[in-house]
């Protein structure tokens, strides 16, 4: 099994804040191992403040 390094993770999250700013949309993005262990985490300053509750995915 392969696992993201926390430079991996980071550019995934650069890339959604690029493709979520030409969308003109303001979101929180989490970024976690396959096990669900947070790796990344970022929340855009005009994001909806419950868009960055945790949720944990089964």
């Amino acid at each position: 099994m392969t696992t993201l390094s926390l430079k991996q993770a980071r550019e995934m999250i650069d890339r959604s804040i690029a493709a979520a700013d030409a969308m003109n949309v303001a979101c929180s993005i989490a970024i976690t191992e396959s096990t669900g262990h947070l790796l990344a985490f970022a929340c855009q300053d005009t994001a909806m403040p419950g868009s960055a509750e945790p949720t944990a995915f089964p």
